[in-house]
């Protein structure tokens, strides 16, 4: 399950990498509004 979750963030992380600066930081910014709004981390 851990490693499940660190692979998908890798893949995010090399997603972003591949895009402009600018949509990069706005879907970042999108993407952990997202992730940090899920009762995960409650």
């Amino acid at each position: 399950m851990q490693n499940q979750t660190v692979s998908k963030l890798k893949d995010y992380v090399i997603e972003l990498n591949s895009l402009p600066k600018m949509a990069r930081n706005i879907n970042l910014d999108k993407h952990l509004t997202t992730f940090t709004s899920k009762p995960l981390f409650l």
